[in-house]
């Protein structure tokens, strides 16, 4: 098994309080002003502001759905990160809710299909998504709450708001010792090692142990007196559980202020770095890719020049493209990747400041132990020997919402000491670094799915869409390397016969998906035709050999 290799443990972690409570008491004892800054607006808001309105919010929302503190009903979120979402979230979290985050390019039906599995009450959203939100709101769901604005059959933030008014304070929601481990916080949408899309159960501890974990592998834990006072770029969304934790959370926590950014367009965004004078970027690598390949970043002069910390996720990032990175930002301004998942509740492994290794995800983080497993089941001893990476630790979550087949595949009970291991379905190999410390190397990817700009997308989610069209018989799906998504899905078809090998066919079957799914799942890879899928004996369809052919073909 792997530890840590710096700072060992965190200690007591808090375990009777709810996130919102923890953030709230953290912030009062830190004593900084600014939480948010609104990159569009320019407007700065206060920790003594977000804490009103979060709390009169949660008052409000009482009223509107004749919910009570204590109750567990799920929120929908439904928005990208605008100044309005994090007071949403906590005042949901204050009442004992759930919130699950979806992201702004879904679908009609793909919101549909998370808040009927939800059972979600309530979506917040916004007046641009409002087309796809409302036909996709259900027979659960009461209200429609709109952050930035009003609209006919919607109640505004604003409203909101103004029915908690002249609603009395709230109780706090006491917790047991130990009971936030097991209170859900938010359902997490993730694919996991393979299938569609399953709700992941995150605990209020969940959020809060890996927020201070990171914080003390960082130095900076605010329980010592410790504050880094950085201004943050907020642009990863907060709907995907990188943003969601690492930076609404962890970068809170750690007294930073956040800059809100809505969406990634490169003028702005850099328009944003100089003007905030931005210090700290939590990017992913088709991000990496675009700032250090498009000339216009050269041409603004240094628009970087006041960050001095990067840090990349959702996929690994080649060595050359770190050092790219490093001569755009501020001179000798610290490189960071990092490796976790939805399941994991965010990091478990980060590079640490002291021993930097390029093309390492990093080292174990406090309270981790990891290990490598071999495919016959047998624990790695052995560095350079690769085999599947599995996780414990205070951070790993609960399971798949409804769906214990898929929690017993994936989560496996270490009886010595009663606690959970994640297995990744990540191939992991660890090196002794220069400095004498364990890395872990990322090798392969054994479970199925792609990443797109960081983003999941499950093969066996768009082979069912591709069966469903009239001229389909078959099909599979793979990730094929893409500079500037990192992946992209690429279709291999059967069709049934009679149907014609045509290129209005081939239009027609994408037409189908780019109908039912998100931008980012769409088939931009390509899409070819088979005579037949190639399956194993069990009928598994055998994607590592369309990988292999599609590379092949690549290198002629």
């Amino acid at each position: 098994m792997f530890y840590p290799q710096f700072t060992k443990t965190v200690g007591k972690i808090p375990d009777d309080i709810t996130i919102t409570d923890w953030i709230f008491e953290n912030r009062a004892q830190n004593g900084l002003e600014t939480a948010f800054i609104d990159s569009s607006t320019g407007e700065h808001r206060s920790w003594k502001d977000v804490e009103a309105i979060t709390r009169q919010l949660a008052r409000g929302l009482t009223k509107l759905l004749g919910v009570k503190v204590g109750d567990d009903a799920v929120y929908g979120l439904f928005a990208p990160n605008i100044m309005e979402v994090p007071t949403s979230i906590w005042a949901a979290l204050l009442l004992g809710g759930i919130v699950t985050g979806m992201n702004p390019a879904y679908t009609t039906e793909e919101v549909k299909h998370q808040l009927t599995e939800t059972s979600a009450i309530c979506l917040f959203t916004c007046k641009a998504l409002l087309p796809v939100a409302k036909p996709a709101c259900g027979d659960t769901v009461r209200k429609i709450i709109l952050l930035d604005g009003s609209a006919p059959g919607c109640m505004s933030f604003a409203d909101v708001l103004a029915l908690g008014k002249d609603v009395p304070a709230l109780p706090r929601l006491k917790l047991a010792a130990g009971e936030n481990q097991k209170r859900l916080a938010f359902l997490s949408f993730s694919s996991g090692t393979t299938g569609k899309p399953k709700g992941v159960m995150i605990s209020h501890y969940n959020v809060i142990a890996n927020s201070i974990q990171n914080s003390s592998f960082y130095d900076c834990d605010p329980r010592k007196g410790l504050s880094e006072g950085a201004v943050t770029l907020g642009l990863l969304p907060f709907y995907h559980i990188y943003g969601l934790v690492v930076i609404l959370h962890t970068e809170v926590y750690m007294g930073n202020t956040i800059v809100l950014m809505p969406a990634f367009d490169l003028e702005k965004f850099l328009d944003n770095a100089m003007k905030f004078r931005i210090t700290k970027m939590f990017l992913v690598p088709p991000l990496v890719v675009r700032l250090t390949k498009d000339p216009s970043v050269a041409k603004r002069g240094k628009p970087l020049e006041t960050v001095n910390e990067v840090f990349c996720g959702a996929a690994p990032l080649a060595p050359q493209l770190m050092n790219d990175l490093r001569r755009i930002i501020a001179p000798g301004g610290v490189f960071r990747q990092g490796y976790g998942m939805t399941e994991t509740c965010t990091t478990s492994l980060i590079t640490h400041v002291d021993d930097q290794w390029d093309g390492s995800v990093g080292v174990v983080i406090p309270d981790v132990v990891l290990k490598i497993v071999t495919p016959e089941g047998k624990e790695v001893t052995e560095y350079d020997t690769p085999g599947e990476l599995w996780v414990k630790g205070p951070s790993v979550t609960l399971g798949y919402y409804k769906n214990q087949k898929a929690t017993d595949e994936c989560y496996i009970l270490d009886k010595t000491d009663n606690k959970m291991w994640l297995v990744t379905g990540d191939e992991a190999v660890v090196r002794k670094s220069p400095g004498g410390k364990e890395h872990f190397f990322i090798v392969d990817r054994l479970k199925e799915l792609i990443k797109v700009k960081g983003l999941q997308v499950a093969p066996a989610e768009l082979e069912a869409a591709l069966l469903e069209h009239e001229a389909v018989a078959d099909a599979a799906v793979i990730g094929v390397e893409s500079e500037r998504e990192g992946e992209l899905p690429y279709a291999f078809v059967v069709l049934h016969e009679g149907q014609p090998k045509t290129k209005d066919t081939k239009e027609s079957i994408l037409k189908s998906i780019e109908a039912t799914k998100a931008k980012f799942k769409w088939i931009k890879g390509g899409l070819e035709f088979m005579d037949v899928i190639p399956k194993s004996a069990s009928g598994k369809i055998l994607r590592k050999d369309l990988r292999t052919m599609v590379r092949s073909r690549a290198k002629l």
